[in-house]
């Protein structure tokens, strides 16, 4: 089965975005001493501790700025559709992000995730959009990050692309999970502990990429993320997502109930997309890290995808 008919993103939604683009171009002009600060911090050999903290704060910022930004085409709903927005959102963590909730529930329940998300097509939309940017090359090496136990990799793989896959995320436990998967399957792929921040020294990696990870990510992290990646991979990052928005919580909530209706996956599959950026906040954020080429596009009827590719060069 395949939910093709879910609600599209709402039109308040898509109003804010269109008329925040609009003058989004003229923020990072007026934040160049935050951004400049931004991509040294990145760039230090040895980043310090307290680094990270400065970023996010920066990226916060900015992405307050574009928040703030009226929908002057919605005339008197202008207040209204801010309210909307700003209450819809929502940093509260996920249920299965809980250090409470023991690691097996987590790792049977990112194996339901998996299992949704190959019932409702999300991941062939997903292969075609990574075909789009690498298919041009013979055996390309793609490199997912936080990709939990690696579902979508695993799925990648066991179709006989002609990728060289690695597989990494940040907890150890969702790595051993899905190393052992993959190995009872005789899959090629290679599963590594890794940051999405550490990114720098690799080498040989065509493609990065994340699969319905970034909401979990802080602004600081996603920056960091974006210029490490472009500047370490010849096609760069694609990221993709959910889109906040109501009627994608209500099409995503949907899709699990019709195919694994799990409470807890339908709990946080509704949280998710309050977390979620939306493709604007992700174009922003990555011209804050100093990109030179941003793709941003609608990818079905509950996802976005942005592909960053490049660095601007440096003046200063």
């Amino acid at each position: 089965m395949k939910l093709t008919g879910l609600p599209p993103l709402s039109l308040l939604t898509q109003r804010i975005e269109s008329d925040r683009a609009a003058s989004a171009r003229e923020l990072v002009p007026a934040f160049e001493r935050q951004a400049t600060s931004v991509r040294r911090l990145i760039d230090e050999p040895r980043r310090s501790p307290h680094a990270l903290a400065e970023i996010d704060t920066l990226a916060r910022d900015i992405l307050s700025a574009y928040r703030a930004i009226p929908a002057r085409s919605l005339g008197g709903l202008d207040a209204f559709a801010r309210v909307a927005d700003t209450a819809f959102r929502s940093e509260r963590h996920e249920i299965l992000d809980s250090s409470h909730v023991p690691p097996f529930v987590k790792h049977a329940a990112m194996l339901g995730l998996e299992f949704v998300n190959r019932r409702v097509g999300s991941y062939d939309l997903w292969r075609r959009a990574l075909a789009r940017r690498v298919d041009d090359l013979a055996t390309p090496h793609l490199y997912e990050l936080a990709a939990g136990t690696g579902g979508f990799s695993r799925w990648l793989a066991a179709q006989n692309v002609p990728y060289r896959l690695t597989c990494s995320d940040l907890e150890a436990g969702y790595v051993v999970v899905g190393a052992s998967l993959a190995e009872r399957k005789r899959l090629p792929l290679k599963f590594e502990p890794r940051s999405v921040t550490e990114l720098g020294h690799l080498k040989g990696v065509d493609l990065f990429f994340t699969s319905q990870a970034i909401h979990h990510l802080t602004p600081g992290i996603v920056v960091t993320m974006m210029r490490e990646a472009v500047r370490t991979a010849s096609r760069g990052l694609l990221l993709v997502d959910l889109l906040r928005s109501p009627a994608n919580a209500v099409g995503t909530v949907a899709g699990i109930a019709t195919t694994l209706p799990l409470p807890v996956l339908m709990a946080d599959g509704f949280q998710s997309v309050r977390r979620a950026y939306t493709l604007g906040e992700l174009e922003l954020l990555a011209r804050f890290a100093g990109v030179a080429e941003i793709e941003a596009e609608t990818l079905g009827p509950v996802h976005g995808i942005v592909h960053v590719k490049g660095l601007v060069e440096d003046t200063n």
